[in-house]
């Protein structure tokens, strides 16, 4: 079970601010459908993620009897806390490979991993302070792919109407996601362990 300690104060992944200077718009007459955009766009890339990518401080118990520890959420940032069978451990317990989430029990002074086992709960920090450049560079991408949609029949992504007709479709992935968002987010999706 997960609950959010702490919920971060936005989940959306690029700034207006942000947003309006990379497709080159001044003024404020597009700010709101361009918020909505922004929003639909870190829902669909997170969805698609099936994760969170904003910090957020959250709280996960588990049970389980296991060697390995995978946490819902990651990078992880820090832990505030671990308890195995109410008993609280010191980091000397365990090591954490924040990149990936997985927290390994360690035998206190030497090397050797021990089982996890009984309840396990873990109060952490995880997602990015700093949303990496290459899912915003998704993100801008996906609102691109948006708002060039408007006024347009769904999934047409060039229309070639002198001589010969031809129309050329997006291949969206889940979450409605073009495929050029997708690429880019590969490195970011949870690997099957």
């Amino acid at each position: 079970m997960l609950e959010v300690l702490t919920p971060a104060s936005s989940m959306d992944l690029v700034t207006l601010a942000d947003t309006k200077a990379y497709l080159g718009i001044s003024g404020t007459s597009e700010d709101v459908p361009l918020a909505l955009q922004i929003s639909t766009a870190s829902q669909s890339i997170q969805g698609w993620l099936q994760r969170p990518l904003v910090e957020e401080s959250v709280r996960e118990r588990v049970f389980c009897v296991s060697s390995t520890l995978v946490l819902q959420r990651w990078p992880v940032g820090t832990i505030t806390l671990l308890k195995e069978n109410d008993v609280t451990l010191t980091t000397d317990n365990y090591l954490v490979d924040v990149r990936s989430g997985i927290v390994y029990r360690r035998e206190v002074g030497t090397f050797r991993n021990l089982l996890w086992e009984g309840e396990i709960v873990v109060e952490y920090s995880a997602g990015y302070a700093t949303i990496p450049s290459l899912v915003k560079e998704a993100c801008y991408t996906a609102i691109k792919f948006y708002r060039d949609a408007v006024g347009r029949e769904s999934g047409v992504k060039m229309e070639r109407l002198e001589g010969e007709s031809s129309v050329t479709y997006f291949s969206p992935t889940g979450e409605g996601l073009p495929a050029e968002v997708t690429d880019r987010l590969q490195p970011y999706r949870q690997q099957m362990l």
